[in-house]
């Protein structure tokens, strides 16, 4: 046969192998390479399969859980502030850990003083509880039916189950002076006018500064205010016996934080001030938050926080300083535990952004697959719908062992989207910053109250 002729049936037999290829793949939608498909194999034998329905997940299929059931802090992540699967799986995390091993509050990321009307709704009933969580809770990230049923849940655990220690709700964060000096004031006043007169004075003077965004806060001002706060916060403590007697132990110490927590907000924001961005406050001061409930609680109390993954992560990077998660994980060790949430395509609720402007909140849909390159493409390509991984253990096999000695990319949304999911891929080292990841395939909306 002549090298030509050779040559041309050759070339020929390619085209067509590659066009058989083509017909078996819809056009425009990328494929496993081999590699990728060996790594999907390992995933499918080492995966927990869960329902696509979280609340309808039985006991049986969380039994996953009992591996961080002895941790002091259990943080559940979540891809986006808005999926209705990442909410009621939390949920549903939280019953199992509270009826099956003794967890004891649930931690938000939310601003600490709105917390004190929503747990005090926990354990006295006070108040409506959806009204409360529409005129309380500052983000409508957690104004949600989802977390909506949550609470409720609580609430019916605390009336009904009354022999077991109350489940507490609080917020870790600190981003708003908002019910801090109300609250003080009511708590105070009954029983020692003067010193609520003189925490008055101090925390409404600062209130009234932040309504101005600090811009005309001094470095000198700002330490006389942490002084003055430090001052006040002794003086509640001289008067501990007289203020516990008028309520309880534990009432007082979330009063006395309040202090703490205009302290923390007034650094926040006067750092932007000033221009000291050396530190990421706002995650240091969560964690902070959440070991102040371990310590306050006692020490057989163990707890819930619920933030986005980048909080939660055990990341030294995150924001010049560290995650919430970082902090946590340095200050309480091997007592610290990461689930994270992930997904492929689906619904969200989202602030959207377009050219730098923002126009409300709405839901967004992704309908693309994940980026090929992408941690979430393999993970999209798993047999089950739903399905839980234990990182640590994923990162022993031998096909995933070397993908996970470097960073992967991970699709994370905030409380903003732009409509382009490919700019909300971060590079991050999953198994070294999560210890679990709970997965779903397709997700909706989460339902504002």
């Amino acid at each position: 046969m002549q090298p030509r002729l050779f040559f041309l049936l050759a070339l020929l037999a390619i085209v067509s192998a590659c066009k058989e290829e083509l017909d078996m793949a819809p056009p425009g939608v990328p494929t496993l390479t081999a590699p990728q498909a060996a790594m999907v194999a390992a995933l499918d034998t080492t995966l927990w399969p869960t329902d696509s329905v979280p609340l309808a997940t039985p006991d049986t299929d969380l039994k996953w859980l009992d591996a961080v059931a002895e941790k002091r802090v259990v943080a559940l992540g979540e891809a986006t502030h808005g999926t209705r699967e990442f909410f009621q799986m939390k949920d549903r995390i939280f019953r199992y850990l509270v009826e099956q091993h003794g967890f004891a509050a649930f931690a938000f990321e939310a601003d600490f003083a709105e917390s004190i009307y929503l747990d005090q709704y926990l354990q006295t009933g006070s108040g409506e509880l959806r009204n409360l969580m529409e005129t309380r809770m500052h983000f409508w990230t957690w104004r949600t039916e989802e977390v909506h049923d949550l609470l409720a849940w609580m609430y019916d655990y605390n009336v009904n189950i009354p022999e077991e220690a109350p489940l507490r709700y609080f917020g870790v964060d600190c981003q708003y002076l908002t019910y801090q000096h109300f609250l003080l004031e009511a708590y105070l006043r009954p029983v020692d006018p003067i010193l609520a007169d003189r925490v008055k004075e101090v925390v409404w003077a600062i209130t009234a500064e932040d309504q101005q965004g600090f811009v005309n806060t001094t470095s000198d001002q700002h330490a006389a205010w942490q002084d003055s706060l430090e001052v006040l916060s002794v003086a509640m403590e001289a008067r501990r016996n007289a203020l516990i007697g008028a309520s309880d132990y534990l009432t007082f110490e979330m009063h006395k934080h309040l202090l703490r927590s205009v302290h923390q907000v007034m650094q926040v924001k006067v750092a932007v001030v000033l221009g000291d961005q050396a530190t990421n406050w706002r995650d240091a001061f969560m964690a902070e938050n959440t070991e102040w409930i371990l310590e306050v609680m006692g020490p057989a109390a163990k707890i819930c926080v619920w933030a986005h993954n980048a909080h939660v992560a055990r990341n030294a990077l995150y924001g010049l300083g560290g995650a919430m998660g970082y902090h946590l994980g340095q200050s309480l060790g091997q007592d610290y535990a990461v689930i994270a949430f992930g997904f492929s395509q689906g619904q969200f609720t989202a602030v959207t952004e377009r050219t730098g402007s923002f126009h409300g909140l709405n839901t967004q849909t992704i309908d693309e697959l994940p980026r090929p390159t992408s941690a979430n493409f393999l993970l999209h390509h798993a047999a089950p719908a739903a399905f839980v991984i234990d990182l640590d253990a994923l990162a022993l096999t031998p096909d995933w062992y070397d993908y996970f000695r470097g960073t992967q990319s991970f699709l994370q949304i905030g409380s903003i989207y732009n409509g382009v999911p490919s700019r909300y891929y971060r590079d991050l080292d999953l198994d070294d910053v999560f210890d679990w990841l709970v997965y779903y395939k397709h997700t909706s909306f989460a339902r504002q109250l």
